[in-house]
């Protein structure tokens, strides 16, 4: 949770609200570093893993990780990282489809999605994000 992004950021400045959005990038500093200082980059074998925020960053990263040691057999091994449901009303948007004020179209996981991928300018996964909406 230390970047509050789901370890997908790509942002390495101050954003409107004054937050660091880099995940990713500390993720990209950890393997330079343990590739480094403890021969990551020669590993046979790797588990990739995390739990709930950093479940969410195993599935988002585990092709990257591949990437990058592409000698190694990558595992991905996320903990309780899939819990974001298809769809899913909240309190206020039941109300705003009542007002006529929200489609009952717009599917609003999709929507904030959109949102928070592009305030953190997330790094996703190419088949992912070239199926994004």
């Amino acid at each position: 949770y230390c970047t509050g992004d789901t370890h997908t950021g790509t942002d390495s400045g101050l954003n409107a609200y004054f937050l660091f959005f880099a995940g990713h990038l500390n993720l990209e500093a950890s393997f330079t570093q343990l590739k480094r200082d403890h021969n990551l980059g020669g590993a046979d074998n790797v588990i990739f893993s995390g739990e709930s925020a950093g479940g969410i960053g195993c599935h988002n990263n585990a092709d990257w990780a591949q990437s990058v040691l592409p000698s190694a057999k990558v595992v991905a091994m996320p903990f309780a990282g899939m819990f974001f449901p298809a769809r899913v009303e909240i309190e206020f948007t039941h109300f705003l489809r009542e007002l006529h004020l929200l489609s009952s179209e717009i599917d609003i996981n999709s929507l904030f999605s959109m949102v928070v991928t592009s305030l953190w300018k997330s790094w996703l996964p190419t088949p992912c994000a070239t199926k994004a909406p």
